[in-house]
């Protein structure tokens, strides 16, 4: 075996060393890099845990601070981080990405540079980085009505009452209902009272976005818990001034699950004829036997969840239960809340899911006792975006929202849907919940977001079709460690040129994690609640939060087993592919998802 080339050989010396320290361990690198501090120079390697000490220094690569040297500084750079209450600085010489088989190392990424093991010898070649893209903007591009194609036109211009408007992914179906909107907003007249609603705060600033290019900025765009909340604060009047914080997504399928309608209409009609209060959900959401019953589809763990959940939120706040006590002894030094930080911050709150709810509720006890149901103001025109996203509770509140002879605007698409089964039963009872069954549908069959190729290919992950190739858009990348994923994911980024670029993934907690990663070395746009600022640059979200969006660019690096054949996850990775309306670029460690049986065949 030759190594003519100085940086294979000093690799191969470093595996040596560290099988000497890490006997155990057949990979006990995957990258390494070689720095200088003053007149020193040392060799740093990365893996998953740290090691030091037998002559081998490790660093854990996911969360070492010297880790950002390794993916943030180009070899050549200096660099200067902080570390703790000092600041270590220095000059990258040399950065590598590594593969071991079998305990021998095999493969060495350097910059520009492939050196692979083969047949004995070790042969140079160009390294496979990701393509530069520099395209055209496409995504969040300004429809106007003559550019709408006849079958949009029709359904913009349809008359007044409810509609629904439906199509796959990028066929202008919010494009189409924003611009029916407008154009009943104006046949009503200015008293006219006015809403769109949607589900997820991504997609509010999108529509609202799209309606001040329409002319109407005054038409105001709410997500379903935000109209929801507000509603209930005006109808209920013990309802809670503070949201939850501690609420899991458990509860909330629960809360949002149609399993639930039962328990409420069975409790209506145990309650006195009286108005229903916030307070009677304890009845619900406290009830052993209740919840055991609701969440028999859900997960094993939710029924606890839920009770004890409801048990801390039922539960007097500390000033509230010690308020005979002097108000100046239960001042904080901060002038926080007492239970803030505990176990008990909860206390006292209601969760967003819990209004329709307790309008659901207060329906039903209407109903039986002949009293007029809680307060609720009534729209002349109505939105509903995405409503695949909304679960019956919801969509009984919205319906109920609109007064009669109003017009109502639904839009959605099935494919898209990813909640509970059995939270979206098709769109006759989707419009028979809202009350508007019955309604004349205006399906929009073309695709204008993504290339046709690239969204035929998608769709197959959502319902049957012939056998279709990968597109040329697509671009796949199969790493060997999470290290070498994350460096082509940065060389990625670093190669985006224009446009907007979207790294979606499968939860909020991994979109969490990937944006503290990537903001360590590139600037990402990042909110928790799922709304990323509008424009250029790098946004990082989970796919749940991505409905309704579109990006000029989308990289999903978990595309791995996370993405199940499981009907919910198949919807998922058709929402998070056809977000993009440029390039799509897949990668995962060892193994793609089972979906991409096809980019698996290929790699």
């Amino acid at each position: 075996m030759s190594a003519p080339d100085p940086i294979v050989t000093r690799h191969l010396e470093l595996a040596r060393a560290a099988r000497r320290a890490l006997p155990d361990d057949p990979a006990p690198f995957a990258g390494t890099m070689r720095v200088r501090r003053g007149d020193r120079t040392r060799d740093i390697l990365l893996g998953d845990t740290a090691h030091i000490g037998q002559g081998v220094a490790r660093i854990a690569h996911t969360s070492a601070p010297l880790a950002e040297v390794f993916y943030g500084t180009e070899p050549g750079d200096d660099y200067a981080i902080e570390i703790g209450d000092r600041v270590v600085d220095g000059t990258l010489l040399d950065r590598c990405i590594t593969r071991f088989d079998g305990g021998r190392l095999v493969e060495l990424l350097d910059g520009e540079r492939r050196h692979r093991l083969v047949d004995g010898r070790w042969r140079v070649t160009p390294a496979p980085l990701p393509e530069p893209f520099d395209g055209p903007r496409r995504a969040g591009r300004f429809v106007e009505p003559e550019q709408l194609d006849p079958i949009q036109r029709a359904a913009v211009e349809a008359p007044p009452g409810p509609a629904l408007v439906i199509g796959e992914a990028g066929s202008g179906k919010t494009t189409v209902a924003l611009h029916r909107l407008v154009r009943l907003a104006r046949l009503v007249g200015p008293d006219a009272r006015i809403g769109v609603i949607v589900p997820t705060p991504g997609l509010a600033r999108f529509a609202a976005r799209q309606l001040d290019r329409l002319g109407r900025p005054d038409l105001g765009v709410l997500t379903f818990d935000q109209w929801a909340w507000r509603r209930a604060r005006r109808a209920f009047a013990d309802w809670p001034a503070r949201r939850s914080r501690d609420r899991t997504p458990a509860t909330d399928d629960l809360k949002r699950h149609p399993d639930l309608l039962p328990e409420i209409a069975d409790l209506s009609g145990r309650l006195p004829a009286r108005p229903v209060r916030r307070a009677d959900l304890i009845h619900l959401f406290g009830d052993a036997v209740r919840m055991a019953r609701a969440t028999a589809r859900l997960h094993s763990g939710t029924a606890a969840a839920v009770l004890e959940h409801a048990k801390v939120q039922f539960a007097d706040p500390t000033e509230v239960a010690w308020r005979h006590v002097d108000p100046e002894r239960l001042a904080t030094l901060d002038a926080r809340l007492i239970d803030d930080g505990t176990p008990m911050q909860d206390a006292g709150t209601a969760d967003p899911a819990d209004a329709a709810v307790a309008f659901e509720l207060a329906r039903c006890v209407a109903a039986r006792t002949g009293r007029r149901p809680a307060r609720l103001a009534r729209y002349d025109v109505l939105l509903v975006d995405e409503a695949q996203a909304l679960t019956p509770i919801e969509l009984r509140l919205i319906g109920r929202a609109v007064r009669p002879g109003g017009s109502l605007i639904v839009s959605g698409d099935a494919g898209q849907h990813m909640g509970a089964d059995g939270s979206f039963a098709g769109w006759d009872e989707t419009l028979a919940a809202l009350g508007a069954a019955g309604a004349p549908r205006w399906r929009l069959p073309a695709v204008y977001r993504s290339p046709p190729d690239l969204a035929a290919w998608a769709r197959r992950w959502v319902e049957p079709g012939p056998p279709a190739p990968m597109p040329p858009a697509v671009v796949c990348h199969r790493a060997w460690h999470t290290c070498h994923l994350h460096r082509w994911v940065f060389d990625a980024i670093e190669r985006w040129s224009v446009g907007s670029l979207a790294v979606i993934v499968r939860s909020a907690s991994a979109a969490r994690r990937w944006a503290r990663l990537l903001d360590r070395v590139v600037p990402v746009r990042f909110d928790p609640d799922g709304a990323p600022p509008d424009g250029a640059g790098v946004a990082v979200l989970a796919v749940a939060h991505a409905r309704g969006l579109e990006f000029d660019g989308v990289l999903i690096p978990d595309a791995d087993a996370r993405w199940s054949t499981a009907r919910a996850d198949r919807r998922a990775l058709y929402v998070a592919a056809t977000r993009t309306a440029g390039r799509l670029m897949l990668a995962g460690v060892r193994r793609f998802s089972p979906l991409l049986g096809d980019v698996e065949a290929v790699m």
